[in-house]
């Protein structure tokens, strides 16, 4: 019976398919045989829409009667809540929308833009069907979603005819929509003249002059030459402009049209307007390199010099842009080459600078000789302090720090850190700039900026040829910098050689520290020859400075067990802490180096400093599963439950990792398996949530609590059974842990498992008399079929 059902419902399901396949082709015979035989008028496509839509987009009149002479809805909406009379209007059938209208639909009806069929009308310039909808009473002047009316539509396609029509049956031609355009406005910027002569109204303009100012510029931007030209003839204000200060001249000149910019200099533009912020039309026109543009704006008067909001002029704009045709022209017209300008935060080119400076950053050689053949300020700084040779110099442009030297720049100037073009091209290793300006009298002592002298740069940076060329001219070697430091202890923490052997050679190191420095500064970082060499120079370790503590850091980071020692048996801080608070010996047990730590232990290290995170050198050395050098902790004292960092105790640290053999040994040595921080709480729960077994049944075996939680409250059973050990959910279940436990987010131990399908595990649960009563109906389904089994 069931069997024939099935068969008897997919035949009627094919039956009213067929009805709408029948529709979309127009086989009158056999929709009406469908029809006839019982389909369902109502079925609906996958968008939603009626065999009556389909007949309606296809434009079958005989198709539409007789669908609804069978009971079709009207009223029948698709997905996008279109009815028949929108699809009708949408295909432009003049005969199924008298049909439809005849028969009642509703004109009002609005689709999910909010579309009328008269809007869709207008939309598609079907002139007879708005004819007829507007005759049946649709609404002239009802909204779309967008705040449109049925003229906005045609307006906006250019559909002339609709428009005249909508206009003559008093559409209102002031409507505006949600972003505040009327008709008006949008056949301006489609360019549509006719329409522009339809809609306008010279008393409107005068009395609404704001918003026909808006729909001057839109025919601007949209480059419509005959509209504006239209607009213009009848009166509106070619100068007007919107709330942002842009008048029509400044939208045609960001543009680029050269036409349109001259039509309206020829109807009385102001060439000078500022406003918005890309300031005048010449500022505007020299930004988007429009030569054309530019030349027609300054043979009408533009001012050459103007500056927008923000400071800049024309000149800076295309120096900026590295427009050379515009640079020349602007300056042939009385640009002022040292106008400065651009005070605000993110100004191209900072606050204050020049064109010149602008150039030289640019690394634009012909505009910067263009500049300086105009009288540009060599030396004028601004921006961030920086003079132009700075700029260049910094850049690495050989050609234009010459020129500017050429020029009379000042080869010492500093910028607002105190740091000169020569420390800029040391730093950058650029030895012909190097030179170029020793030759025209740079500092070679010179102090300033982040980085020391020049030569303390060049050193820091390895240039064994530019140290050479500083020392030739006089730089002193052992000029120090902000922070004591010296060109020696850099070169020697670098490891450069050929620069150490310099440096010594022209006296570097005048005092004992500095010597001992620059050896621990080499020791350090594993630099033996360079050691070899200062301690031939007489350097002698002390080790009773702060410089000590660092290199102690530093050797230890670096594997340098022969340094360490050597530190120490000078009197090196065995406690010294590097950064974040972390002792030599956390340094050593991290980097895993049994060596260093037993040395230091052996110097009286401190067995449980702790850093500022809290952890300790055990922490440490169990994180890293490096079992011996836990063990020679262990043994100097190490407190075997400490607690901090981010991992809790050491046990949990050992657990969390799966080490079962640093476990054993914490264990021995009395780890406190009850301990409590991290986030998954104590060891047994990291144990379980990890999966080892082995871990888990030796901290069983040493007191630990089977229902302890922690961490996000969930049981070590809860987390066996939510990662689904069956092992692990056994060896608790057999050392008593709670089978109704609750905590965490995931409900009981039960509820879990059931969650993950884990039949095995929820059979273990089910026969230590896990609750069913707390499960879900589908979990419940699941613990009723394990029980029929």
């Amino acid at each position: 019976m069931l069997v024939k059902e099935s068969v008897l419902d997919r035949k009627r399901l094919m039956k009213d398919l067929n009805l709408l396949i029948a529709a979309r082709s127009g086989d009158m015979q056999i929709l009406r045989l469908l029809i006839e035989s019982g389909a369902n008028v109502a079925i609906t496509s996958d968008k939603g829409k009626t065999a009556l839509h389909i007949a309606a987009l296809k434009g079958s009149v005989e198709s539409v009667r007789l669908l609804l002479d069978a009971g079709a809805d009207i009223k029948a909406r698709d997905i996008r809540a279109n009815s028949a009379l929108h699809d009708a209007v949408h295909s432009g059938n003049v005969p199924v929308v008298e049909l439809l209208t005849a028969k009642g639909a509703s004109l009002a009806s609005r689709n999910k833009d909010g579309h009328t069929p008269l809007h869709l009308a207008a939309l598609k310039g079907h002139l007879e069907i708005a004819r007829i909808l507007v005759r049946k009473g649709s609404d002239l002047n009802v909204e779309s979603n967008m705040g449109k009316t049925a003229l906005h539509f045609a307006a906006n396609m250019e559909h002339e005819d609709v428009a005249q029509f909508l206009v003559c049956a008093g559409a209102n031609i002031y409507a505006k929509s949600h972003n505040g355009k009327t008709a008006l406005h949008l056949a301006a910027a489609s360019g549509n003249k006719t329409i522009v002569r339809l809609l306008f109204d010279t008393t409107n303009a005068k009395r609404n002059g704001s918003s026909n100012q808006a729909i001057l510029r839109a025919a601007v931007r949209k480059g419509h030459e005959d509209v504006v030209q239209f607009l213009l003839e009848n009166g509106l204000d070619v100068n007007a402009q919107n709330k942002y200060d842009s008048s029509a001249l400044q939208v045609a000149a960001s543009n680029d049209n050269e036409a349109i910019v001259r039509l309206l200099l020829e109807n009385g533009a102001d060439v000078n307007t500022r406003g918005g912020y890309g300031g005048s039309a010449l500022q505007k026109a020299a930004s988007n390199g429009n030569e054309a543009v530019v030349r027609l704006l300054l043979e009408n008067g533009a001012d050459v010099n103007a500056q927008e909001r923000y400071g800049r002029s024309a000149l800076q704009e295309a120096t900026f842009n590295g427009n050379e045709a515009i640079v020349k022209l602007l300056l042939e017209y009385g640009a002022d080459a040292n106008a400065r300008g651009g005070c605000d935060a993110n100004a191209r080119g900072g606050c204050g600078g020049t064109a010149l400076q602008e150039a030289a950053s640019k690394g634009n050689e012909i505009i910067v000789k263009l500049l300086l053949e105009y009288g540009a300020d060599a030396n004028a700084r601004g921006g961030y302090g920086e003079s132009a040779l700075q700029k260049a110099a910094s850049k690495g442009n050989e050609a234009i720090v010459k020129l500017l030297l050429e020029n009379g720049a000042d080869a010492n100037a500093r910028d607002e850190c105190g740091g000169t073009a020569l420390q800029e091209a040391a730093s950058k290793g650029n030895e012909i700039i190097v030179k170029l300006l020793l030759e025209y009298g740079a500092d070679a002592n010179a102090r300033g900026g982040y980085g020391g002298t020049a030569l303390q740069k060049a050193a820091s940076k390895g240039n064994e040829a530019i140290v050479k060329l500083l020392l030739e001219n006089g730089a002193d070697a052992n000029a120090r910098d902000g922070y004591g430091g010296t060109a020696l202890q850099e070169a020697a923490s670098s490891g450069n050689e050929a620069i150490v052997k310099l440096l010594l050679k022209s006296g570097a190191a005048m005092t004992a520290q500095d010597y001992e420095i620059a050896l621990l500064a080499a020791m350090a970082e594993g630099h033996e020859a360079i050691a070899e060499i200062l301690q031939e120079k007489g350097a002698i370790l002390n080790a009773q400075n702060d410089f000590t503590k660092y290199a102690l850091v530093r050797a230890t980071e670096n594997d340098r067990g022969m340094v360490v020692k050597l530190l120490l048996e000078h009197g090196g801080d065995v406690n010294a802490q590097g950064r974040y608070g972390r002792s030599v010996l956390q340094v050593a047990a991290s980097k895993g180096n049994e060596a260093i730590v037993k040395l230091l232990l052996e110097y009286g290290a401190d067995v449980n400093a702790r850093g500022e995170y809290g952890g300790s050198a055990l922490q440490e050395a169990t994180f890293n599963g490096n079992e011996a050098i836990v063990k020679l902790l262990l043994e100097n004292g190490a407190d075997v439950s400490a607690r901090g960092g981010y991992g809790g105790s050491a046990l949990q640290e050992a657990a969390l990792k799966g080490n079962e053999a640093i476990v054993k040994l914490l264990l021995e040595y009395g780890a406190d398996v009850s301990t409590r921080s991290g986030y998954d709480g104590r060891a047994l729960q990291e144990a379980a949530s990890k999966g080892n077994e082995i871990i888990v049944k030796l901290l069983l075996e040493n007191g630990a609590d089977v229902n302890t939680r922690g961490g996000y409250g969930e049981s070590a059973l809860q987390n066996a059974a939510s990662n689904g050990n069956e092992a692990i959910v056994k060896l608790l279940l057999e050392n008593g842990a709670d089978v109704n436990a609750r905590g965490g987010y995931g409900g009981s131990a039960l509820q879990l498992a059931a969650s993950k399908g884990n039949e095995a595990i929820m059979r273990l649960l089910l026969e230590k008399g896990a609750d069913t009563g707390i499960l879900r109906k589908k979990a419940k389904k699941l613990v009723e079929s394990l029980e029929m089994f």
